[in-house]
């Protein structure tokens, strides 16, 4: 069984850094990257515990829950978009296809990529191309695709064919509403006036006639006042008291028959007169009636109309400016697509040039971080063997130099794989020279 020796704080912290590095490049966890260089180089789970000051049986209950399982990316560690796919590019002159073992690499770090920066592994693959000029023609050729399937994929999924800008609507047009007829007016039937008709028992000869041959008190009576003045005169039995007495009756009727002649006739003319006016009145009221019922059936059937037409323009303007509203938001839409097409494709190539540029940087923290780390444990086992060199001899000091050669090689070990499988445990060697 290997003697496995704690190493010191700084060795440990330096593999643990790496660990991390390796996993944030990954996208595993930092114990999955630790196990792993352990069992590709032999290092059996106590000597991981040992080396690492871990209790005993930790990585073995650990490699018992994990090992040959996916890992997890941990929730504390942000993994930051650091892979990068490696093709090896072959002459423009002769593209040749890609081993199986190499497409399965490229494949795998683009699906990495992809789930690390949130697109699919065909984008991560077609990113990587663009910001290496690799044309979509060789992308074929190197991963034994169909011809023109990665152009097709590029038509279907990077630059999909803007839409046409739709055409601007026909504005619709003003049909205006028919007017209804006018109403018209009617005048009312021509006034005829009423007419006096005489009546010829109301005249002073009709009444006098009357009064005579109806021998009233009052006739009598004047006939004998002038028969006894004719008595008087001694002319009662003459001819002249007999006329005197006519002549009396006539006198007296006369007056009477000659007042009531003037009130009939007044009477008649004012009824006239009263009907007349009342038959002119009736017929201006009901002629005027009707030109004011045809005058207002008239304004409001223009007035009608008038709505309707204004009605009809409010509707038809709304509608043309829907349907210019309805164009220019459509247009918005094409252009806005477009500018988004063109702006993911610059996205896309600034996206694979930072992975790129990350990756170096990466790349070069971690020769930093291993030529601190191997420094610090080159000085520190000098620092050991000088102290031995002081203090022991004989078999004692080179059994003691031994285990400190043996543990100073087996942590440059896992710090150069973590590196970047760069050999700096040679160097150890300078410090042990051949007895």
């Amino acid at each position: 069984m290997a003697d496995y020796k704690p190493l010191g704080t700084a060795e440990r912290d330096s593999i643990v850094q790496q660990a991390t590095s390796r996993a944030t490049a990954s996208g595993k966890t930092p114990e999955y990257e630790l196990y792993d260089y352990a069992q590709k180089n032999g290092i059996s789970d106590d000597g991981v515990d040992a080396y690492m000051g871990f209790a005993g049986g930790t990585t073995a209950n650990w490699a018992k829950a994990n090992w040959n399982k996916p890992a997890a990316t941990p929730a504390t560690v942000a993994v930051a978009p650091t892979s990068v796919i490696v093709v090896t590019t072959a002459p423009k002159t002769g593209v040749a296809p890609l081993d199986a073992a190499t497409r399965a690499s490229v494949l795998q770090q683009a699906q990495t990529i992809g789930k690390q920066q949130g697109f699919s592994p065909e984008q991560a693959l077609y990113n990587y191309a663009q910001a290496n000029k690799i044309s979509n023609a060789d992308v074929d050729t190197y991963m034994g695709f169909a011809p023109g399937g990665t152009q097709a994929w590029v038509d279907a999924n990077v630059r999909p064919a803007a839409p046409a800008a739709p055409a601007a609507p026909a504005a619709a047009t003003l049909a205006p509403a028919a007017l209804a007829p006018a109403q018209t007016y009617t005048p009312a039937a021509p006034y005829t006036a009423a007419q006096v008709t005489v009546d010829p028992s109301k005249t002073t000869q009709g009444l006098l006639t009357s009064m005579l041959s109806s021998d009233s008190p009052y006739l009598q009576q004047a006939r004998g006042m002038a028969m006894e003045k004719m008595n008087e005169r001694g002319l009662l039995s003459s001819s002249l008291a007999q006329g005197a007495g006519v002549s009396a009756a006539i006198d007296a009727a006369g007056n009477i028959a000659s007042r009531d002649s003037g009130i009939y006739a007044e009477a008649g003319q004012f009824n006239a007169n009263a009907q007349n006016q009342s038959g002119q009145f009736n017929a201006a009221a009901q002629n005027q009636a009707g030109q004011f019922n045809a005058n207002a059936q008239n304004t409001a059937s223009l007035l009608e109309q008038a709505q309707q037409n204004d009605l009809s323009k409010i509707g038809l303007n709304n509608q043309n400016a829907r349907g210019i509203l309805a164009t220019q938001q459509e247009n918005y839409v094409a252009n806005a697509n477009r500018a988004q097409q063109n702006d993911l494709s610059k996205i896309d190539a600034n996206q694979a040039n930072s992975v790129i540029n990350n990756e170096s940087t990466i790349a070069a923290n971690r020769l930093t971080g291993a030529s601190q780390a191997a420094t610090s444990i080159m000085n520190n086992t000098q620092a050991q063997i000088a102290a031995i060199d002081r203090t022991l001899s004989g078999p004692a000091q080179q059994a003691l130099k031994d285990g400190y050669n043996t543990q100073a090689k087996a942590s440059l070990q896992i710090i150069g794989s973590l590196a970047g499988d760069v050999d700096i445990a040679k160097y150890i060697d300078s410090l042990f020279p051949a007895a």
